[in-house]
């Protein structure tokens, strides 16, 4: 801890020494509309921030499309974090974010949970064609139009044919903490999530990883928007991308990218 600590004062004392004399310390607090994905990140870096800087974030969390529309919608706040490039593009298109900035700042990879305990076996991840080689007759994922874990989720399943054999058994959730938690409950009989979402959870059991050649890459993304609060905003991004941001990252069990930012294709 004591490592830790001496590493996020570094952080900072080298962001603060590259800021130029006599600006106005801004408002020590950061709005965030964040991918309900990247929740277990935000809640560790939240401590951190309030402890070290106290600096508070204010998070929204849902799904990322849930998200772009409020704040397409006249919601304010400094920083938007998506689970796919999709929603962040739909945001610079309309002139709401600043594209020359986006940052990929975490990779993830999609799970199969069940209930604790449950017998259910999910077959290899390969092509079929009769329903009867599939199991469960519940099978919870994010909507795909506006939740990227259902995006990701019924890509994979499209590619070998399952969608269709599945499409009237799916329970289409607001974002992937909805889908966790219907497997949770045992509402449903298997569902898609991301690793970091499941491993959240003690009442659910993780059956089988989805090859991630089934789908795009899952990549987190952040980016500023027009009435950021750009210095405080910057400080959470020096924390996100130096060695004490991505052993949080790491430890939840994403992948963490550390890049300084790309335009948008």
């Amino acid at each position: 801890m004591r490592t830790i600590a001496l590493n996020i004062a570094l952080v900072f004392m080298l962001f603060l020494s590259s800021c130029k004399q006599g600006e106005t310390i801004p408002e020590n607090q950061i709005t965030i509309y964040a991918a309900a994905g990247f929740r277990p990140a935000l809640e560790e870096l939240n401590k951190i921030m309030l402890d070290s800087l106290q600096i508070k974030l204010q998070i929204n969390y849902a799904s990322s499309g849930t998200l772009a529309r409020q704040i397409e919608q006249g919601g304010s706040c400094d920083l938007f974090i998506s689970a796919n490039k999709q929603w962040v593009e739909y945001l610079a298109d309309k002139s709401l974010v600043n594209d020359s900035a986006v940052e990929n700042i975490a990779e993830n990879k999609l799970v199969v949970i069940a209930p604790k305990g449950s017998d259910i076996q999910i077959p290899d991840f390969k092509p079929c064609e009769e329903m009867d080689m599939l199991v469960g007759d519940r099978v919870a994922i994010g909507n795909p139009d506006f939740v990227p874990v259902g995006r990701y989720s019924k890509m994979a399943l499209d590619s070998i044919g399952w969608s269709f054999l599945l499409e009237n058994n799916f329970i289409l959730c607001k974002d992937v903490t909805s889908v966790r938690q219907y497997v949770e409950l045992g509402e449903c009989d298997w569902g898609l999530v991301y690793y970091t979402e499941a491993v959240q959870s003690k009442k659910v059991e993780i059956l089988k990883n989805v090859p991630t050649y089934l789908h795009e890459p899952i990549r987190f993304y952040c980016v500023k928007t027009n009435g950021s609060n750009t210095m405080t905003t910057d400080k959470l991004l020096a924390l996100i991308k130096s060695d004490v941001g991505s052993e949080v990252l790491s430890n939840l069990g994403y992948k963490p990218v550390r890049l300084q930012g790309f335009l948008l294709e």
